[in-house]
């Protein structure tokens, strides 16, 4: 997945808040909360996954139409969703 460049102003803005962080303002999650958040995470390394293992798949030539009947969508849907993910050495078309 692409990694997320952060501007200057926006490093600042992070620094700012850790400086000025409060341990007496955290407010902690509840198990429910804490479910929820930990199947996200799941979900998010599950995607990365894919993710990588059809780029991996791509660069070693298997097709967008094979792919795509792996995953069980069409190719077109696959191409539109899966190669804007891909890194630029990968093929992406």
């Amino acid at each position: 997945m692409k990694k997320k460049k952060f501007t200057a102003e926006e490093l600042e803005a992070l620094s700012l808040k850790i400086e000025n962080w409060d341990p007496q303002e955290v407010k902690f999650l509840s198990e429910e909360e804490c479910q929820i958040t930990r199947a996200m995470i799941s979900s998010t390394s599950a995607q990365d996954n894919l993710v990588k293992a059809i780029q991996d798949a791509r660069n070693a030539g298997v097709s967008w139409a094979k792919v795509a009947k792996l995953i069980g969508v069409t190719p077109q849907a696959a191409h539109k969703r899966y190669a804007p993910l891909m890194s630029n050495n990968a093929k992406a078309s």
